[in-house]
């Protein structure tokens, strides 16, 4: 009967560090926000808004605030490097230890995927955190304005902006878990591949925050080259749950447990 290499689960440490990371890019979006609208500002909208609607210099701050977010970015980018590096060394380690007890060799490691992997996670990470910092000056703006032509006072909308900022802490850290879950995945698909290995068993978190489309796939045989089917009484039929690998759906905590064939065979 084949081994099956039992993986740890995705790292939780690096996904706290990573969210501690981009909620403090969050931070600095806020204290930015402070230092370039405060309430003398916003009450000066109240203001144009009861004598002429105008708004140009509002506008103007508006600009100049997401330029300001805009030169956050490196530093996300900085931060997405590490993350991966982070989760790229925890499961090499284990992949490495994986290979070694089960054939009795420590595998060279020939990873041309790499690079062009690590550029694409960092943009993608960027992106969406550009996408963050606009909705998060959009809200600003809306509640600046909005506010203004209630007639609500500076105080409360300062409020209110400080809450939008809540939400988009709590949204990063969901980006920061949904990202390192989904390459953590990712890791596990390319390595495995890369060794011969062409069939998995999906392995599941096994609490009551298990989606069920996810839970109809527990310690079922799934192949990576085809993630539409699974192994039934020895045949390949269409899956009844979730159509992809493990960690690539929304905050996915499920992982690919590799069935390991007699012979290491890799990048056959």
């Amino acid at each position: 009967m084949p081994k099956v290499a039992q993986m740890q689960p995705i790292p939780i440490v690096i996904i706290r560090w990573y969210q501690s990371k981009l909620v403090s890019v969050v931070s600095e979006w806020q204290r930015i926000t402070v230092s370039m609208l405060d309430t003398g500002i916003i009450e000066d909208v109240n203001r144009q808004f009861r004598i002429d609607d105008a708004l140009s210099e509002f506008n103007s701050v508006m600009v100049d605030l997401q330029s300001s977010f805009n030169a956050t970015m490196p530093s996300v980018a900085d931060y997405a490097e590490q993350a991966y590096g982070r989760t790229d060394l925890v499961h090499k380690t284990r992949w490495k230890q994986i290979v070694q007890e089960t054939y009795g060799i420590s595998p060279f490691l020939y990873e041309q995927w790499q690079s062009g992997f690590i550029r694409a996670f960092v943009d993608d990470n960027v992106a969406l955190m550009k996408n963050l910092s606009e909705d998060t000056a959009k809200k600003i703006s809306q509640n600046v304005i909005g506010g203004a032509r209630s007639g609500i006072r500076a105080s409360e909308i300062a409020k209110n902006i400080k809450n939008d900022f809540k939400v988009s802490k709590t949204r990063a850290r969901l980006i920061a878990r949904d990202q390192v879950s989904k390459l953590y995945g990712q890791l596990n698909m390319h390595r495995q591949s890369d060794a011969g290995i062409s069939r998995y068993i999906w392995s599941t978190s096994d609490d009551d925050r298990v989606r069920k489309t996810h839970g109809e796939n527990d310690d079922k045989i799934m192949q990576w080259k085809n993630s539409n089917v699974e192994l039934s009484n020895g045949r390949w039929v269409t899956r009844t749950g979730y159509k992809g690998i493990p960690g690539q759906d929304i905050q996915c905590r499920c992982v690919a447990l590799a069935v390991m064939p007699d012979e290491y065979q890799p990048f056959s």
